[in-house]
């Protein structure tokens, strides 16, 4: 495991998983917008950075299979997606509320929460995200050397992405690990491990090692 230099380090999706581990770790400084969120692209995650949230499920609709993502037990929570970003949120939405004020209040909060997050990056030398999901290369690249120019990345500092995506065709105590320095300090590490499906936190071993 590499060591990495940072000052502030951010969730980025998908799901629980990053954010369940930065907060047992005591590494989440922040609640990122994207904590519990259901998302698979990092070109929606930098959109989002771009245009500072402002669309963030304010045109969304029920899930109707709602059940693939809570179970049948929970006659409480709604499963709703964001319809301009294809996000979809599992934690934040209640069927004793209507859709359009839930929609406005997440708006509302998730705007707030962007602008401190916003402002630690921008005060931060060394920025890491963190994401479960599937890898591409040219995807993660570009979100970093994006990333790096909407915030005017200078004085030395830079980025990381460290990635984590699902290989079935490991063993649980196996990983393969790959680094690609990118230039101009952004660099991209990403490992390819056998998670627990089962379970929202995944390989939680090698989570904790990683962390640590």
């Amino acid at each position: 495991f590499p060591k990495i230099k940072t000052d502030f380090i951010l969730s980025v999706g998908s799901m629980c998983r990053v954010a369940h581990h930065l907060r047992k770790n005591h590494l989440r400084n922040l609640a990122s917008p994207l904590d519990w969120m259901i998302n698979d692209s990092l070109k929606v995650v930098f959109e989002l950075f771009q245009s500072d949230f402002k669309d963030f499920f304010r045109f969304c609709s029920f899930v109707k299979n709602a059940e693939d993502f809570i179970g049948k037990t929970d006659a409480y929570r709604q499963v709703v997606k964001d319809d301009s970003n294809d996000i979809i949120a599992i934690h934040y939405f209640y069927a004793y509320e209507d859709l359009e004020t839930q929609s406005k209040r997440i708006n509302t909060q998730t705007r707030k929460r962007w602008t401190l997050i916003k402002d630690k990056i921008l005060s931060s030398k060394n920025v890491v995200f963190v994401r479960s999901g599937d890898f591409d290369l040219k995807e993660a690249s570009e979100f970093l050397q994006k990333t790096a120019k909407l915030f005017n990345k200078n004085g030395g500092g830079g980025y990381t992405l460290i990635n984590v995506s699902h290989n079935e065709r490991l063993k649980e105590d196996e990983m393969i690990m790959q680094e690609f320095d990118l230039g101009e300090n952004l660099k991209l590490v990403h490992y390819s491990i056998c998670e627990n499906e089962k379970d929202y936190r995944g390989n939680t071993s090698f989570w904790t090692t990683m962390m640590q």
